[in-house]
């Protein structure tokens, strides 16, 4: 009954005062009422309806006294989860736990014992925070975590949308810390949608966090979604290590070659001239950023002068292929043969030869004698040999 008597109020010409106030979803909302500052006259009761409802949703029956004997009769509605708080000014009715529902025009009835009745009004606008933020690529595909890895130097489209949200919220694109792009669309379907395009990708790109945040309200902080980029990388620095001794023929030569900055590592292939050598063995950091590869051979005397190649490269990339060339110079004992060419005269007592002297060795030492006589060879040398 006191409902009904109390509806037949709403009729009374009205002193309107209009406000707005937001609230969360899930949130709490305090709606004002501020007849404390209208008259001095005592309250028999207050009244809250939403809308155009001609039930109230909230009654304070103060006819007893404002503070002390007041009661307090929420609605089915608002039941357990409001309270009307009369000891601040202006008084306000609270509502926590705000629902999508509670968005709408409130109005405050204050009914004096002998003023006229007075009307204040406040529209509850209701902020819904997005469910989820999305990060797709262009095919639609959902990424998260770790993605990739892409390809270094090249370009990546990753597309963020919202799921729901009232109004649409707001989406901009971070890179750690650094806001690198705010526009956004919003798709007829009402979700937001930022779409940015990473050029050139770069090694310091590596593992970096990309975070897509979404804003409707500053009741309220962000919500985000991040992804890590992961990327193949090209090998920036390969070196053979020069050994500290001479190179021997026929004995068995050990080179190590320190390769950086491939992901994954390298492949490293060695080569002699153009022969592929296939005793090797690589040794691989964790993060696989570093190897260190080893290859063993045995030089021949022939194998002098020629290069000695290490490679690496990222078969996973174009045009990654980085060298190292280091010239192979063999040691080795003389090899001599001598030729006699022509004979030129001979007498009694002395005959004179041209010969040929056929030499090679490592390292060039030569030393020539006869008779215990030390001669300095030249390309065309006549000895006299009695």
């Amino acid at each position: 009954m006191l409902f009904k008597v109390f509806a037949c109020f709403s009729l009374l010409p009205p002193i309107i005062s209009h406000l707005v106030r937001e609230s969360v979803t899930g949130g709490l909302a305090q709606l004002p009422c501020d007849f404390s500052l209208q008259h001095n006259d005592k309250i028999s009761i207050i009244l809250w309806y939403k809308d155009n409802a001609t039930k109230p949703i909230y009654i304070l029956d103060a006819r007893n006294g404002l503070e002390n004997w007041s009661k307090h009769l929420p609605s089915t509605t608002l039941a357990n989860r409001s309270n009307y708080n009369i000891t601040v000014i202006p008084s306000v009715l609270q509502i926590w736990d705000i629902r999508e529902t509670d968005v709408g025009r409130y109005k405050c009835r204050v009914d004096y014992k002998n003023q006229p009745t007075e009307y204040f009004f406040v529209f509850l606008k209701v902020i819904v925070p997005p469910r989820e933020i999305i990060i797709m690529d262009i095919y639609g595909q959902r990424l998260k975590d770790l993605i990739g890895p892409y390809k270094e130097g090249s370009s990546l489209p990753l597309i963020c949308e919202s799921d729901g949200g009232v109004p649409p919220p707001a989406l901009t694109w971070w890179k750690e810390d650094k806001l690198v792009q705010s526009n956004f669309t919003v798709t007829p379907q009402g979700f937001s949608r930022n779409q940015i395009l990473l050029h050139h990708l770069r090694r310091e790109d590596l593992l970096i966090c990309l975070t897509c945040k979404a804003v409707n309200t500053n009741l309220s902080v962000s919500i985000s979604s991040s992804v890590v980029l992961d990327l193949y990388l090209k090998p920036l620095h390969v070196e053979i290590i020069i050994p500290n001794k001479p190179v021997k023929a026929n004995q068995p030569l050990e080179l190590q070659c320190e390769i950086w900055g491939a992901r994954p590592a390298a492949q490293v292939t060695w080569w002699k001239g153009r022969e592929l050598v296939t005793m090797v063995t690589d040794s691989v950091s964790n993060d696989g950023n570093y190897t260190l590869s080893t290859m063993t051979i045995i030089p021949k005397v022939e194998d002098n002068g020629k290069d000695i190649t290490c490679r690496a490269e990222n078969t996973l990339l174009e045009n990654s292929t980085i060298t190292d060339v280091w010239r192979l110079v063999v040691h080795y004992a003389p090899q001599v043969k001598i030729e006699i060419r022509t004979q030129h005269r001979t007498t009694s007592s002395l005959k004179e030869w041209t010969l040929s002297l056929l030499v090679s060795w490592m390292p060039i030492q030569l030393k020539l004698t006869y008779g215990g006589i030390s001669m300095t060879p030249s390309y065309h040398q006549i000895w006299k040999m009695a």
